[in-house]
């Protein structure tokens, strides 16, 4: 989320709790109706969800204490990044997968320095390895599967101490042996075409979570409440419920607003007007998806607003 999208979050935790709460000095971690609200390293707040009875942050926490590495996935704009963040703070390591991660990425590589010569510097993934860190392979699926099977060693308990090893032959064929306290967490949207997750990787994963968005924590967060009918009606046309793929014909919603959309929506509504919000959802919104879209939010948002599409025209004189 943005800075400005988690304003949201911090004046419903300010209001929940009674503390001054504000996102650039957001408590480690606070109680909101039960839920933990805990500072992500940018300061910004993350109110935690369920996985398996308890919260995320601390199931993802065993997860790792047991050497199990976790597989997150779900549509973007979940709030995959931010559990993570707010799981691990400062002991994470991120690499945030393209088309262009490249080996040297993730385990290291020759770089040119300004004396002309070239020095070694060691990939996210060894770094995290031998400082006893997590790596967290975000968007992992965009990334070669070539590129990620040279990390498959550091994933199925091989080392000294069963948290993975890596052979680095380009430096000298050193072995990296992963140190107390490292582990790992992937994630991915599964619905991008052609873009799948490698069955040898997702063997070596144990833990497997759909992370959907939360509409308790949306309207809790001051998402508006029409938006939010908006939004499960389309996941109903959509035919997702929890962890499905979303498909269907054309003539149906494909589609329907996550978190991310969510927060943005208040968000403009703040700064332009709601009706600015609602023609900016509708663009953002698939075109397959946006009939069923418009024909909802008129429900709640059509007293006299035009629900076009907000597009640049020519100045009136």
């Amino acid at each position: 989320m943005s800075n400005n999208g988690s304003s949201a979050l911090a004046d419903f935790a300010r209001k929940a709790s009674g503390a001054d709460i504000k996102t650039s000095d957001v408590p480690l971690i606070d109680q909101i109706d039960g839920k933990k609200v805990v500072a992500r390293p940018n300061g910004q707040p993350y109110i935690t969800r369920l996985i398996g009875g308890m919260s995320d942050i601390d199931f993802l926490r065993k997860a790792v204490e047991h050497k199990m590495g976790v597989c997150l996935y779900g549509p973007p704009g979940t709030g995959k990044t931010a559990m993570c963040e707010a799981a691990f703070g400062e002991h994470l390591i991120t690499t945030e997968c393209d088309e262009g991660t490249s080996t040297e990425a993730l385990v290291g590589g020759y770089i040119p320095t300004p004396g002309g010569s070239f020095e070694w510097r060691y990939g996210d993934l060894a770094e995290a390895m031998s400082e006893g860190k997590v790596w967290f392979g975000d968007d992992v699926t965009a990334a070669d599967p070539r590129v990620l099977s040279r990390t498959y060693p550091a994933f199925d308990g091989r080392g000294k101490n069963g948290l993975g090893q890596l052979t680095v032959k380009e430096h000298k064929g050193e072995k990296i042996e992963g140190e107390e306290g490292f582990g790992a967490v992937i994630a991915y949207n599964p619905d991008l075409l052609g873009q799948e997750l490698p069955s040898p990787l997702r063997s070596r994963f144990l833990i497997h979570v759909f992370v959907g968005t939360d509409h308790t924590t949306m309207r809790q967060a001051g998402v508006d409440s029409g938006l939010l009918s908006a939004a499960e009606h389309l996941k109903v046309l959509s035919g997702a419920g929890d962890g499905a793929e979303i498909t269907g014909d054309a003539e149906i919603a494909t589609w329907f607003p996550q978190a991310r959309e969510m927060l943005a929506f208040e968000r403009v509504s703040e700064v332009f007007s709601r009706e600015v919000a609602v023609q900016n959802l509708l663009g953002v919104a698939p075109v397959e998806s946006r009939a069923a879209l418009g024909l909802k939010l008129e429900e709640f948002y059509g007293n006299g607003l035009p629900l076009g599409l907000l597009k640049a025209t020519a100045r009136l004189v």
